[in-house]
This record gives C-alpha cells, sequence and structure tokens, in this order.
C-alpha cells in the first residue's frame, strides 16, 4: 500500500465518529403590560390609543399594573427548555406628578408567570391633561432579556 493509502484508510474510522456541530438557539422572552383600573376598561401596550377613565365623582384614578410573561426557548442540541421568566421592572412616569417607584410582586402559579404593581394612584386634575409614560422589560432565568415595553396611556 501507499503511504496515502494507509493514512485514508487509518483517517476513515475517525471520520466516521466525528459529529457536525449541533444547532443550538435561545430567544428571550416576551411580555406585555397592562393598565388594570379598579372600575372601567383595562388599557395595554397591544391597544391603538390605550387610555384609562376616571369614573364618575372619583377624585383619582386607582390601577395595577401588570406584566404578563411568555417564556422564552432554549435549545441545547439535545433538549429544549424553557426558562421561568424570574425577573420583571417596571416604571411609570408622569409629568409634575408623584408616582412612586413601582414594586411588583410575583405569581408563579402558572407556567407563564405573572408580575403585578401595588395599588397606583393619580390624582383627577391630570384628567385630559396627562399622559403617563409606561415603561416594563423583564429577564429569564437564562439571563436573556424581553421585549421592551414602552407605550403612552392617555388620562381621560
Amino acid at each position: 500500500m501507499t503511504r496515502s493509502l494507509i493514512v485514508l484508510v487509518l483517517a476513515a474510522p475517525l471520520a466516521a465518529c466525528i459529529q457536525p456541530p449541533v444547532s443550538k438557539s435561545q430567544t428571550g422572552p416576551t411580555i406585555t403590560v397592562t393598565l388594570d383600573p379598579d372600575s372601567g376598561f383595562e388599557a395595554d401596550n397591544t391597544d391603538t390609543n390605550p387610555y384609562l377613565t376616571l369614573p364618575t365623582n372619583a377624585t383619582q384614578y386607582s390601577f395595577k399594573l401588570i406584566v404578563k410573561t411568555n417564556t422564552g426557548e432554549a435549545y441545547d442540541g439535545n433538549d429544549y427548555t424553557h426558562p421561568d421568566v424570574t425577573m420583571a421592572t417596571a416604571a411609570i412616569t408622569l409629568a409634575s406628578a408623584n408616582i412612586p417607584t413601582l414594586t411588583l410582586t410575583v405569581d408563579n402559579t402558572l407556567s407563564d408567570w405573572t408580575y403585578t404593581s401595588q395599588g397606583i394612584t393619580v390624582p383627577a386634575s391630570f384628567k385630559n391633561t396627562g399622559t403617563m409614560m409606561v415603561h416594563a422589560d423583564a429577564h429569564d432565568a437564562s439571563g436573556l432579556a424581553s421585549n421592551i415595553v414602552n407605550f403612552n396611556c392617555a388620562l381621560k
């Protein structure tokens, strides 16, 4: 046998053992944000023109901010996993209003976790003059970031 044929014969079993690289993928979680009033219709980031309505004879808007999560997906070449959304943050700003820093409480009893703020109040004096800026984001257990939600909500 020639030298190159010997190398080819010896290398053939090794080539059969080498696996092609496995395609791995990760997608982060997604979130939606809802402003859920004590009475009236809710507003969320998927609405075309989100707004909250002041109830008749009310002296303030009263609502909670809810971050609804959907897990992302990770594939390591063998298995698919759906890491929990372990952190969400949110903020509401309104010019000349004192809205406290939001504290979100998690409900992790279902596979897609939900984060709900404490009660938020805005004085009725902002009716038809104020627009709230709402921001939220989240991260999963793998550290992947969600989509960032930013939207304006009118006070009517």
